[in-house]
């Protein structure tokens, strides 16, 4: 019996040992990673380069977003506000030099009614450019600054 007796401590140390070996392993195994990552694993330098490339490419990104949108901003001038202006002037060109006093009045009424077109085109496209900064700033910080007078 003594012998079974003495297999409890044995067993009970040898245990011990195993579960401190495991930790041991583990550590060490971590110190490596960590040694391999500081030896092996990209320098300061090689960071930097990586992070200015990142950094241009997203600032290269923007930069496009930013001329797609001038892009669209212009094509909606020009395709909207512009043609209506066009057929506005065109329209009082026309009344101006209707000999007919009834021809006349319903030249300036369609005048009329493409002048508020022109009038409701412009506002969308100024709600579609409305700078955010006017919500955040106010109207002082988004106007540029003016030259004194002298």
């Amino acid at each position: 019996m003594s012998g079974a007796g003495a297999s409890g401590p044995v067993a009970g140390g040898g245990a011990v040992l195993l579960a401190v070996s495991i930790l041991l392993l583990l550590a060490m195994a971590a110190l490596e990673r960590r040694l391999a990552t500081y030896f092996l694993g990209p320098g300061p330098q090689e960071l930097m380069r990586a992070r200015i490339a990142e950094l241009t490419a997203t600032r290269s990104g923007i930069v496009e977003a930013v001329d797609d949108e001038r892009r669209r901003i212009e094509r909606d001038l020009h395709d909207g506000v512009q043609q209506r202006g066009v057929a506005l002037a065109m329209l009082l060109g026309r009344a101006r030099h209707a000999r007919d006093h009834d021809r006349m009045a319903e030249l300036v009424a369609q005048a009329y009614t493409e002048s508020r077109r022109l009038l409701d085109e412009l506002r969308s496209v100024a709600w579609r450019v409305y700078p955010t900064a006017l919500d955040e700033l106010g109207l002082r910080a988004t106007l540029p600054k003016a030259p004194p007078c002298a």
